[in-house]
């Protein structure tokens, strides 16, 4: 009796593992979106500008009296227009402009606009930074003969002369000797020194340098009409 209940349970028991089990929900999978990468657009590289475009147009309106400069003269700075720009601050004289020049002074690919005072040989270089003209005086002697690299002679006396070129700082301007010139008198003896790149040299080595320099191409200039402003600073 006994071994015919547990028969029968345990027939029982293969049934009800045989029943079908009942189906779970499949779990919704959301679709994974991709982003989508904003790309943006190259931008086309921006045309180059003819050689000091813009500081040349500057230029052009200060020579036309259209524009406004910062003239840095004497050791002090005013805003003006070149009409109404004085010799110096205590002078009664007006700049008259003969003749200008454009050269690259500092050697930046950026042109300076040199003036020349038709009376006494003063030099005015105009130059061009941040968006402002400034202007720097250069007196009697201080801006002799000017080459179209840039580099000028300037001299004070018989035997003190230099050569040099300008470097600009926003509104400073700096002369940057390379070679020069100086004397004094030691016991009644005129004395003179020669320096090359701030090396001291023989007086033959000197003359030398300097004869190659003036042979060097001198810069050209043009006179100050409003056909040549038209044409040269545009």
């Amino acid at each position: 009796m006994k071994r015919t209940m547990l028969a029968l349970l345990c027939l029982a028991l293969v049934v009800s593992g045989c029943a079908e089990r009942p189906q779970l929900p499949s779990p919704t999978v959301a679709p994974i979106e991709t982003p989508t990468e904003t790309v943006a657009p190259v931008a086309e590289p921006p045309a180059p500008t003819e050689f000091g475009g813009d500081a040349l147009a500057a230029f052009g309106e200060v020579c036309r009296n259209e524009r406004r400069f910062f003239a840095v003269m004497h050791k002090e700075t005013l805003e003006t227009y070149l009409d109404d720009l004085y010799l110096s601050a205590d002078s009664d004289m007006l700049w008259e402009i003969g003749a200008f020049a454009v050269v690259d002074m500092d050697g930046d690919d950026v042109p300076e606009v040199i003036l020349e005072e038709a009376r006494f040989g003063d030099r005015l270089v105009l130059y061009f930074d941040d968006g402002a003209v400034y202007g720097y005086d250069a007196p009697y002697r201080g801006m002799i003969a000017l080459k179209t690299d840039g580099t000028f002679n300037f001299s004070s006396g018989a035997a003190d002369n230099g050569f040099a070129r300008l470097e600009f700082y926003g509104g400073i301007a700096e002369a940057q000797v390379f070679a020069e010139s100086n004397s004094e008198y030691v016991d009644s003896e005129l004395e003179v020194a020669y320096y090359i790149e701030r090396r001291a040299v023989m007086e033959s080595e000197f003359f030398e340098f300097t004869e190659a320099w003036f042979a060097r191409d001198d810069a050209e200039w043009f006179e100050f009409t409003g056909e040549n402003i038209a044409l040269r600073l545009a």
